[in-house]
């Protein structure tokens, strides 16, 4: 996927991602005394397809380390809109935290979760 910043690359997340996605989703904290527990267990990918009918998780990651610095996706099942059975997504997305980078600074593009493998929208 392409980006207008060019520091970054972002593709579908596959089983090799798994212990970057763990470790990003135990990055940050909150403000509040809200603790965060992680508890996808030891599958993150498994996890998410287990939410719904289908899932598309990304993972974005920094071209000149390659280190993962967040990821992300849409979760799609069946869900009750006005009134009828549709299909619909629910979008999930986590960034690692990073020393100076404020939350209005974000690095996933938003409109890339839940677009398949050939770049379409669900």
């Amino acid at each position: 996927m392409s980006f207008q910043n060019k520091k970054f690359t972002l593709t579908r997340a596959e089983k090799k991602d798994t212990a970057d996605i763990e470790k990003i989703m135990k990055s940050g904290s909150f403000s509040g005394g809200i603790e965060i527990q992680y508890l996808r267990g030891d599958d993150p990918l498994a996890s998410f397809e287990k939410e719904g009918t289908e899932s598309y998780i990304y993972i974005l990651r920094e071209k000149e380390h390659g280190e993962a610095v967040g990821m992300g996706g849409c979760i799609v099942r069946p869900a009750l809109v006005n009134g009828k059975i549709k299909r619909a997504g629910s979008i999930r997305q986590k960034e690692k935290e990073r020393p100076g980078i404020s939350g209005n600074q974000r690095l996933f593009p938003r409109y890339a979760a839940g677009r398949g493998a050939d770049g379409e929208g669900i």
